[in-house]
């Protein structure tokens, strides 16, 4: 959520990932859009002005809430949801303001497709525990990878502006794959079965 200071789709990188799926008996049609939702109007208008110099007829940017989620996508739309360095709210009392608190979990619930994915790259381990622990909790999402320094793995990743300036300054990178399962709830990945 949100593009930050730098316009992430033109680096082919995105926040969002939509992927609408229509099939009939002949043909199966999929496309995949970057999408921005982001409050900060300042960020959405640097990304426009980049959008207008370099084009990109898959990129959406979205002015509104988090919170609001529902009311941009339909049930099961998005394929993956990224929260790439989200403001960690460290004080107690901004804890629902945190996009990984349970109910934002449950909004990306109702957006997410069977098997879509919740990705979160950080910086601040507190933040990063907290989430760790929202969505172990979730009996709708299953961890699949996590990493306490993105950099020491070999998996593929297009850094952020903030991933590299942190790299720089020799701070580890947070990293959390999820994956949604509808229906049954599972055994919890890291606290032992329900």
């Amino acid at each position: 959520m949100g593009n930050g200071n730098r316009y992430f789709p033109i680096r082919d990188q995105f926040i969002w990932k939509w992927v609408r799926e229509k099939e009939n008996s002949f043909w199966k049609w999929r496309q995949h859009f970057r999408i921005s939702i982001s409050l900060h109007w300042k960020n959405k208008i640097r990304a426009l002005e980049k959008l207008l110099v370099n084009p990109k007829a898959n990129v959406r940017l979205i002015l509104g809430h988090a919170k609001e989620v529902h009311q941009f996508f339909a049930p099961g739309e998005i394929m993956t949801i990224y929260l790439n360095f989200s403001d960690p709210w460290p004080k107690r009392r901004q804890e629902k303001r945190r996009l990984t608190h349970p109910e934002y979990l449950a909004r990306y619930r109702d957006i997410l497709g069977t098997h879509g994915k919740l990705i979160l790259k950080t910086d601040n381990d507190r933040f990063f525990s907290y989430s760790l622990m929202q969505i172990n909790g979730d009996d709708h999402f299953r961890i699949d990878r996590m990493s306490l320094d993105l950099e020491q793995t070999s998996w593929f990743n297009v850094p952020t502006e903030f991933e590299e300036r942190f790299r720089s300054q020799g701070n580890p990178i947070y990293y959390l794959e999820a994956t949604l399962i509808k229906g049954d709830s599972h055994e919890r990945t890291l606290s032992g079965t329900r």
